[in-house]
């Protein structure tokens, strides 16, 4: 395959050098052979796409020491052709609905055990693997199957999606918990403002998922406009707690796991209040330049164990919780305007939505950005203050 694209390249024009880049820049295949990341020397792979036992056999092959996740619809033949390669493995996790004819294929021959789910083979294999003390050159938690994926999944991508990725989604809104139709996302009614409500959903997150490496504290709450002189302790403290302090509670309560996660990072939501800050939101923009000193300082003492923070400034982002109409129509009156001339009050006279920062945010927690920690960046359409 490199020798045909390198043919390609050089009909096309491009030279020794820029073939060579393209090679170095190439991630590879989502599903096939899928580097996902490393927890220590331990790596991940996601090779969903081995449906069978020829296409599992190369992933096999690869590695010293495997904890081997695999299991489906098991095709004919089974996984008898793979025997060669056993002796790689440390353990197999065996899922789905011929678990148990792989695992008469394994007896005596590899250790293995049924996990009921996918996120309970992760999860164990993960810990099997952090507690390998063998001298193997590699090791790693290796998604191969060898079987389809049609009795648990509508194809292999989704099931690739689901060792790849798990969301634990805390909310104040009890609605949370039966939000997302979708095992990959755990849905827990939590207040952040309470400490012990925060520890309790990270520990059943972790039971369900088996570890934590990226964070996005996006908790806020635009308390009601007042002016300094007007500012009561009840709204100002109100705001210190969402804004401020409870991101301060959960990111505390989550660097233990974190610091034990894959390319951990942390991403903290802010507001263009920050740099730019408004009349009458004292409360907000205090306790948001608070939130953003403390990333500054997470940035900085983080550095050593491998967790990037970040923060975003997003800016009239209109389809959230923090808005509701009285609230935009005395923010618009604020500076003169109409509420539909406040929502595209931007340089690019466009309204910004929550899809805008996720992407950002994505983006932040993202291998794309591993050498950037300590960035602040807009999510506002281009505000000419900001700017």
């Amino acid at each position: 395959n490199a020798c045909a694209a390198y043919i390609v390249a050089r009909r096309l024009g491009l030279d020794g050098t820029q073939i060579e880049q393209g090679y170095n820049s190439f991630p590879g295949l989502e599903h096939r052979m899928e580097e996902i990341g490393f927890a220590g020397r331990v790596v991940f792979i996601n090779d969903s796409k081995a449906t069978n036992a020829d296409a599992a056999e190369k992933a096999l092959s690869s590695f010293e020491r495997i904890y081997w996740i695999a299991g489906g619809q098991a095709k004919q033949g089974g996984i008898a052709p793979l025997e060669p390669h056993f002796h790689r493995i440390a353990k197999a996790y065996l899922i789905g609905q011929d678990a148990a004819l792989l695992a008469n294929a394994l007896d005596g021959k590899a250790a293995h055990v049924t996990c009921e789910s996918m996120a309970a083979a992760v999860q164990q294999a993960a810990l099997d693997a952090a507690a390998d003390s063998s001298d193997a050159h590699d090791i790693a938690v290796l998604l191969s199957p060898a079987c389809a994926s049609f009795d648990q999944y509508p194809n292999f991508e989704k099931r690739g999606d689901d060792f790849r990725a798990c969301v634990l989604a805390l909310d104040i809104k009890p609605e949370i918990t039966s939000l997302y139709e979708n095992s990959r996302v755990l849905g827990l009614h939590c207040d952040v403002t309470d400490v012990s409500a925060v520890m309790a959903s990270l520990e059943q997150g972790i039971a369900n998922f088996g570890g934590l490496d990226m964070l996005i504290s996006n908790a806020g709450s635009f308390t009601a406009s007042q002016s300094l002189s007007e500012m009561s302790d009840e709204n100002w403290q109100s705001s210190m707690a969402v804004n401020l302090e409870s991101h301060m509670k959960l990111m505390r309560s989550a660097l233990p796991f974190l610091k034990q996660g894959l390319d951990p990072a942390i991403v903290i939501i802010a507001s263009k209040n920050v740099p730019a800050p408004g009349p009458g939101a004292g409360a907000y923009s205090v306790a948001k330049a608070g939130l953003t000193q403390l990333a500054r300082v997470a940035a900085l003492e983080l550095g050593e164990d491998g967790i990037r923070v970040n923060v975003l400034h997003p800016n009239a982002v209109f389809d959230t919780g923090v808005w509701d109409e009285e609230t935009l129509a005395t923010r618009a009156a604020h500076y003169g305007l109409s509420v539909e001339q406040y929502k595209q009050n931007n340089v690019l006279g466009k309204e910004v939505s929550s899809r805008d920062v996720a992407i950002m945010a994505r983006l932040f927690v993202s291998p794309d950005t591993g050498s950037t920690t300590g960035a602040q960046v807009p999510v506002d359409g281009g505000n000419d203050r900001v700017i």
